[in-house]
């Protein structure tokens, strides 16, 4: 999966971790690690499109994302997330569990 703004290729991959009692962070690439519930991504005024603009792009476009309180998961991680939520229950909620976000800094 390519970036659309640097067309870096990311390799995603599915995976169980357990969590540690503290998180390390890489400091330069992440500026904070917020719990995200998935029932939260499955509610119906979660997802939204804006349009967004980068210097990169021609012209403006519409943008998916995820509003989970006052993050927006956007970008990369929203294609990544989008189409594993999508497979995994269709649209309807099934059994919750709890995942860490990780929002890179800008």
């Amino acid at each position: 999966m390519e970036t659309r703004t640097t067309g870096y290729r990311v390799f995603p991959y599915l995976t169980r971790i357990k969590v540690p009692n503290r998180w390390q962070l890489a400091e330069r690439e992440i500026a904070e690690i917020f719990d995200v519930k998935l029932s939260d991504l499955l509610q119906p005024d979660a997802h939204s499109k804006r349009i967004e603009h980068f210097h990169t792009w021609q012209e403006p476009q519409p943008v998916s994302s995820y509003q989970v309180g006052s993050y927006r998961l956007w970008g990369l991680s929203y294609r990544i997330l989008h189409p594993i939520i999508s497979a995994a229950y269709g649209g309807r909620v099934g059994r919750m569990s709890r995942r860490k976000a990780f929002v890179g800094k800008a």
